[in-house]
């Protein structure tokens, strides 16, 4: 239990995270942990987690605790001569328990490799299991290999990932092998369906048991007005490629020339990988340079191998990788 891991005089090692009083310290700790990459946990969560750390002083664990979500969210730190210097959280993503997701793992460089990593995931691990969890899932830096060592070790298997990249929007033009038709509003649901068809068998499991396949996000930001259109400031739409009446491959641009960078999606249908990826890429490159965006990013399934190809190809570079993992922790 997680109680017989923690020091019956000092209240030091494992123990059920209490908002109030640690979540300053485990948003400084994940700070230092993730650096740049705060990313990793997603901006507008970690934006969340400060100012939670803000208000928990006032509202105690109203605002993020133990408890507050019926026992689908809980947390465990590590502490050592009164500072927090480990940090895990586990959170249910369906009604009836069967999936759960692990993140915001993350141990203060000093305190590496003691094993405090292991007690914490065996902590979540064994929560998970109470509460008659099927599955365990979370995410990982392919290149963290002690991380992904501990992983392994503790049963997890990586199933598939994504990856996110940027580039500099060049002005090259190249002449493209097929024929892009604008996507109007009526195309949603032939959208949907290709985001689908588009996944590799990982991913689509993956994001079905995240609970994302049902949801999928078209909106590459808010869309800008016809005018700055007009008068060539901006770019917002999507193109896609028909085989008959069938869309098997959509392109989604967004841009604009007052903004840091502008954003991309390319999705293809499976069945139909490594036939229009580069021509998609330099489309979009092209549209873009047109309203003088500078840098472009975008993010994808890590099984797509072609599109990386025609990424590489096209001058993007890799800013992160995460590798998907999951373990079996049923009976």
């Amino acid at each position: 239990m997680v109680s017989s891991t923690m020091s019956a005089t000092r209240g030091e090692g494992l123990r059920p995270m209490n908002p109030a009083r640690d979540l300053r310290d485990v948003v400084t700790l994940l700070s230092e942990a993730f650096g740049a990459d705060t990313q990793f946990i997603g901006r507008w969560a970690f934006r969340g987690m400060r100012l939670a750390a803000w208000l928990t002083p006032l509202l105690g664990s109203w605002v993020f605790g133990p408890g507050v979500y019926g026992n689908a969210l809980m947390a465990f730190v590590w502490q050592e001569a009164g500072r927090i210097v480990g940090h895990a959280s586990v959170q249910r993503l369906d009604r009836w328990g069967r999936q759960w997701h692990i993140a915001n793992v993350a141990v203060a460089a000093p305190y590496r490799n003691r094993g405090i990593g292991r007690r914490l995931m065996e902590a979540a691990l064994e929560y998970i299991r109470e509460r008659g969890g099927l599955w365990a899932l979370l995410q990982v830096k392919a290149d963290n290999a002690p991380a992904v060592h501990l992983y392994r070790s503790l049963g997890f298997e990586p199933i598939g990932g994504d990856i996110r990249w940027r580039a500099p929007v060049s002005t090259r033009r190249r002449e493209n092998t097929v024929t892009l038709q604008p996507l109007q509003w009526s195309h949603i649901g032939e959208l949907r369906d290709l985001a689908v068809r588009s996944l590799s068998e990982e991913e689509r499991w993956w994001r079905d048991k995240m609970g994302m396949l049902a949801y999928l996000s078209y909106d590459l930001g808010k869309p800008v007005t016809p005018l700055w259109q007009w008068l060539g400031l901006a770019v917002y739409g999507w193109y896609g490629v028909w085989e008959g009446s069938r869309l098997v491959a959509a392109l989604g641009v967004w841009g604009a020339r007052w903004r840091r960078h502008g954003r991309m999606v390319v999705w293809v249908d499976r069945r139909f990988w490594g036939r229009w990826e580069a021509d998609l890429v330099h489309f979009g490159l092209e549209r873009l340079s047109q309203v003088g965006v500078g840098e472009v990013r975008l993010r994808m399934d890590a099984n797509h191998r072609s599109l990386v190809e025609a990424l590489r190809s096209a001058g993007f570079q890799k800013v992160l990788h995460l590798v998907n993992m999951r373990c079996w922790v049923g009976g």
